[in-house]
């Protein structure tokens, strides 16, 4: 069996596969809300809270 017959083949275009910009905001949106709340609850316990990212 050659390689060439085990290879899947899709009708899916490079565009369709990428994610939608509903979707990207849907999850940045997301994000800020869990930044929110983890700041909220530092806030409650008294605590600093210290956001790390790396770039």
């Amino acid at each position: 069996m050659t390689i060439l017959e085990k290879l899947n083949f899709s009708d899916k275009t490079r565009a369709a596969m990428l994610t939608s910009p509903e979707v990207k905001l849907r999850g940045k949106m997301l994000e800020a809300i869990d930044l929110q709340i983890e700041a909220a609850k530092a806030m409650l316990q008294g605590e600093t809270y210290v956001r790390r990212a790396m770039r």
